[in-house]
């Protein structure tokens, strides 16, 4: 899958298929998690400025999958539902893996529109003269439900020009139906524009509630990681993941890790 491709972000409502590639991405980063790359020439891996030699699988899949997971939170609007919740929280009973998003199920209260909705089920925009974050909060009508759900989805990107993949986002109604862009969005960088600007403080404080969620998410998936390889690998694949991925022990614990001084020692319990 290409870097541009609209599933390797979340894009477009493309919520099954980039679970489904994240979840792949585990798997594959898990299994290979006991091969580590030499890596020279640079403070902090990066695979297109650092000199590295040996197998770096593992370590690039797991970046594979920090993307995305970072580009949910920036790309949908999740943080305008007034979720200021992890969508994916680690250590769920019985569920180690990434969770998988199906279309029109529920995930924190907000249905995931992708592709047509079911029989008798309509997607609304809201009208074109609402402003921001109003403007991008979506609703699905159920039969013999009320009020609306509130529906969690993605900007749209692809053009007539370039529609692969196909855009996932179904055709939305209401008296202000339209698309919903990646620009009305996008929450990557903080907004441009005077702060007593309402819309750009609006779209600031979005901006600092979606980074602070991937920073977040980022942290747990590095412990659902080391819990994968634990359970594929046992004890001596974390020890190993701590001895050869972190250089401080103290920003690399996870969850009851208190006691933790060395790789070398108990069983870390993500």
């Amino acid at each position: 899958m290409s870097f541009s491709d609209s599933r390797a972000h979340f894009d477009e409502c493309h919520f099954s298929a980039t679970t489904e590639r994240i979840r792949a991405y585990y798997a594959a980063a898990v299994k290979s998690a006991l091969s580590f790359p030499v890596i020279s020439d640079c403070d902090q891996y990066n695979s297109f400025t650092c000199s590295s030699s040996g197998p770096a699988d593992s370590l690039d899949y797991f970046a594979k999958i920090l993307h995305p997971v970072q580009d949910f939170y920036a790309h949908t609007n999740w943080v305008e539902n007034g979720r200021l919740v992890l969508a994916f929280p680690e250590n769920v009973p019985g569920i180690p893996e990434f969770p998988l998003l199906t279309p029109y199920t529920t995930i924190r209260g907000l249905r995931v529109v992708e592709g047509a909705p079911p029989p008798g089920w309509v997607v609304r925009t809201p009208a074109h003269d609402a402003t921001y974050p109003a403007s991008v909060l979506v609703t699905v009508d159920m039969p013999g439900s009320a009020p609306p759900e509130p529906a969690l989805i993605s900007g749209q990107t692809s053009t007539d020009l370039d529609p692969s993949p196909p855009n996932a986002c179904p055709r939305f109604r209401g008296p202000g139906a339209r698309e919903i862009g990646h620009d009305q969005l996008a929450k990557d960088a903080p907004p441009t524009g005077p702060i007593t600007d309402a819309v750009v403080a609006r779209r600031s404080l979005a901006f600092g509630n979606a980074r602070a969620l991937a920073v977040a998410q980022t942290a747990e998936e590095w412990c659902r990681f080391v819990r994968l390889v634990r359970i594929q690998h046992q004890q001596p694949g974390d020890w190993a993941l701590y001895d050869k991925w972190v250089e401080d022990l103290d920003d690399a614990r996870c969850g009851d890790d208190a006691d933790l001084e060395s790789a070398s020692g108990p069983s870390l319990g993500c």
